[in-house]
């Protein structure tokens, strides 16, 4: 079936949206705390501070705990208004120290020194110190879903009260970064004493504090008064709604149940901007993609990966599905519009003949199953597009449909599966985007990917202290990238927000700005 009659099945639908909607995936370069310099939609000064805004999200997270769980789009959005991190940065810019007051690397690059804020306390009153921040870096040092992105550090020692020495094995040029995404994120000791405590009822040091959760329903916060820092919450409250079906969230905002919802979905997009709604669309912040187990038998062969990926006709799949960037995505996981990215020296081309050339010099049958987060069938329809591709090269792929995030998450970070419809952040820094995908061992390596030339080039991407040298070993990740794939890039892309007209505060942030959004007073 040709790319074409899909269009008359899900016309109107974007190709990354619906991957990405359908993992609820995501990488653990995550930014989070601190707040945005973007365009905001409003002043505070006109906001009613007694106001309360409903948020529609995609899923309902599995656990509330920095260290635990937060593979999916809808955990950025919740912790955002209740928990920050040492450092704070986006994807357009260089972290600065947020919760940390200074952050310093020492002569010999093998270690840096954390002064914190002084007067921070958490939601629970216990003191943000030295002492929390080893706590919470020890922690997430055996996370099992973030440990390995610490691998780096060999130790964590409290200078004083308010100071943290962290000594590493080798030099860490972008550190800093690390200190601005999930690893960084700074939890209350006592909250997390009880690990299953902590998953469902998070203490952060944010504007909002954590109320309640209501299973398959919502998530309430309400603002935090005591804050320490100088821009106080604009809103009273804040609900996140799990309206799971992109139709049902889409017309809950129209309908007024909602003031506001994440997507990534075209189709959402214009049919909001057609009645009026705010749209906020924050720069490229990551990658719909297909992660191909690469243990498996065939997908552990770059002969099969490249064939799967040169079996696929992009340009017909983006006019099929309402053009999103299928047609333009870079090539590898940084995208065209960082100024990190390198072509590769052969661009990504639709080669059914030589894939099939690739199939035959292989010479064995390639079978496997792939796996859907189940949502709506325009998904459905989407990935039986590729499929149908792979099939005409004579690649027998099966969907197989997961009912949940929690399975579905777990499934790829054990390993259990052949293929995978996935969702990855790009970070400001390579180091966050690259190496944890494509090092050896790399915490978010959930395609199992190992080569000695993509390690050698990340090591130095690492520590390399300028940026020529830097640029020229990530330029070489880049092109073994491409020349081994070990996953597939569908398209780079980022979320939308779609608000009502009264909702202030509309940071171009990759998640709902919790931390700047507010309401116009009537």
């Amino acid at each position: 079936m040709s790319a074409r009659r899909y269009s008359r099945v899900v016309s109107g639908v974007a190709v990354f949206a619906l991957f990405v909607a359908a993992c609820g995936g995501s990488s653990s370069s995550t930014d989070t705390g601190g707040s945005s310099d973007s365009t905001v939609a409003g002043s505070a000064a006109d906001n009613d501070l007694t106001a309360s805004l409903t948020v529609g999200l995609d899923a309902e997270p599995s656990s509330l705990d920095p260290a635990g769980d937060s593979l999916s789009l809808a955990n950025g959005s919740v912790y955002d208004g209740i928990f920050e991190a040492l450092m704070v940065g986006d994807y357009t810019k260089a972290p600065t120290p947020w919760l940390a007051k200074t952050v310093t690397e020492s002569a010999d690059r093998l270690s840096w020194t954390l002064v914190m804020q002084d007067g921070v306390t958490f939601h629970d009153g216990t003191p943000f110190d030295a002492a929390a921040v080893k706590f919470n870096l020890e922690r997430q040092r055996v996370s099992p879903y973030n440990g390995s992105g610490l691998k780096n550090i060999t130790a964590v020692d409290v200078v004083d009260p308010m100071t943290v020495k962290i000594t590493l094995a080798v030099a860490w040029t972008a550190f800093p970064n690390v200190l601005s995404g999930i690893n960084g994120v700074m939890v209350s000791p006592a909250s997390a004493a009880d690990p299953e405590k902590v998953k469902r009822n998070p203490v952060g040091t944010g504007p909002f504090t954590f109320t309640e959760w209501i299973p398959a329903d919502h998530i309430l916060l309400t603002r935090n008064d005591a804050y320490w820092g100088e821009n106080k919450a604009q809103l009273a409250s804040l609900t996140y709604k799990f309206v799971t079906d992109e139709t049902a969230r889409l017309t809950a905002l129209i309908a007024g149940d909602l003031d506001a919802m994440t997507t990534i979905v075209s189709a959402s997009v214009k049919e909001a901007d057609s009645k009026g709604f705010q749209t906020s669309i924050p720069p490229v912040s990551g990658y719909g993609n297909i992660h191909l187990n690469n243990k498996k038998p065939g997908l552990d062969d770059a002969r099969v990966r490249r064939a799967l990926e040169m079996s696929i006709d992009r340009d017909a799949l983006a006019d099929a599905f309402d053009y999103f960037g299928y047609d333009t995505e870079s090539g590898t996981p940084i995208s065209m519009t960082s100024r990190w990215y390198s072509a590769p020296a052969t661009a990504n081309k639709f080669d059914p003949e030589g894939a099939k050339a690739l199939l035959a010099d292989y010479g064995k049958p390639v079978k496997f199953t792939i796996q859907l987060l189940q949502g709506s069938q325009s998904s459905v329809d989407a990935l039986a597009a590729i499929v149908d591709y792979w099939k005409q090269v004579g690649i027998e792929a099966t969907v197989k449909m997961v009912p949940d995030l929690t399975t579905y998450v777990v499934s790829v970070i054990t390993g259990a599966y052949d293929a995978v419809a996935w969702l990855a952040g790009e970070g400001s820094d390579p180091d966050s985007s690259l190496f944890a995908i494509l090092h050896t061992g790399g915490p978010s390596n959930y395609s199992v990917f190992s080569n000695p030339d993509m390690d050698a080039a990340l090591d130095e991407g690492r520590s390399a202290p300028d940026e020529a040298t830097r640029m020229a070993a990530y330029a070489k990740a880049q092109d073994l990238f491409h020349s081994q794939m070990p996953f597939i890039i569908l398209t780079h892309g980022q979320v939308r927000i779609l608000a009502t007209k009264d909702v202030t505060g509309l940071t171009q942030a990759a998640f709902f700005p919790s931390r700047t959004a507010g309401k116009k007073a009537k």
